[in-house]
């Protein structure tokens, strides 16, 4: 399952894909339909994986080959035209995918040799090929033997086969862990222990080493889990052991920690699930887990 700006869709045991949520660029899949209150099926071979960005969605299919429907402005889709897709329309050039990830406007996919394409908007250096221009066909960015990739707003970032991270794109919130504010147009390594996973947020950055977590970037609300809600350009360790896994969301966090879940971060909305709306500055625990 994977979640966009306002929509959200889901890759069946069947491989078939269903949406359901905004529609308004056709992000849902669903022609003529500005919103999809129902889990719809969208008309799509079998798929391996998805990815949702802020108005548009891929997956990667079967075949290796990579469709992208929804907004298209600033050619996240991989295609110059049109502007927006209520149907999927194909990658040109890709034929070898494993993974796709979505930022808010850029799409990136691993190759099943390691490499990495990307497409789409730019303007933050997130495609990571030393440029500031968008891109509505794939570009390579210099970064190999990748395992996985993750997006956030402006920012990507990279795990590789050596457990290393490499980030690039925006950093006005030091989202990049390099300990600097400024933009990365090319990937650049994160100091860190050896890494088994990274989930990028709206403007932060969670990784799991060892059994630890360690997060980095925007900490408004307390989404670094630190204790306080100073902003930091390098990976700091939160308070947590045997941890399995880790999410980053838009303002909050959570980690799947021995048998428990435990989140932090903004809570507005009531998303750290604590039965609450009152927001936390370091992990707590998820009741009735």
């Amino acid at each position: 399952m994977v979640a966009g700006g306002e929509h959200t869709c889901v890759r069946q045991r069947t491989a078939g894909v269903v949406c359901w949520g905004r529609n308004d660029e056709g992000q849902a899949g669903q022609p003529g339909a500005k919103d999809v209150p129902a889990p719809a099926t969208v008309e799509l071979p079998a798929a391996v994986d998805l990815a949702a960005g802020g108005g548009h969605t891929c997956a990667v299919l079967s075949n290796g080959s990579v469709r992208c429907w929804g907004a298209n402005d600033r050619g996240q889709l991989g295609v110059a035209a049109p502007t927006r897709s209520d149907v999927p329309i194909v990658v040109p050039g890709i034929s070898n995918a494993v993974s796709v990830t979505a930022g808010y406007a850029h799409t990136c996919a691993v190759l099943n040799n390691g490499s990495v394409r990307c497409w789409g908007a730019n303007d933050h250096g997130q495609l990571g090929n030393n440029s500031t221009d968008d891109a509505s066909v794939p570009v390579r960015p210099q970064v190999a033997d990748v395992a996985s990739l993750t997006a956030g707003v402006f920012h990507t970032c990279a795990l590789l086969d050596d457990n290393s991270v490499q980030c690039w794109g925006g950093n006005e919130h030091g989202q990049l862990g390099d300990g600097g504010s400024s933009d990365a147009l090319m990937p650049t390594e994160v100091s860190m222990p050896a890494a088994s996973m990274v989930s990028a947020g709206a403007y932060h950055t969670c990784a799991v080493t060892g059994s630890n977590v360690r997060c980095w970037g925007r900490n408004q609300g307390g989404r670094l889990g630190d204790g306080t809600q100073i902003d930091r350009g390098t990976p700091t360790r939160i308070v947590l052991s045997s941890t399995r896994s880790v999410a980053a969301g838009g303002y909050h966090s959570c980690a799947v920690s021995g048998a428990s879940v435990q989140c932090w971060g903004s809570n507005n909305q009531g998303q750290l699930g604590i039965g609450s709306r009152v927001g936390s500055l370091r992990p707590v625990p998820v009741p009735d887990l």
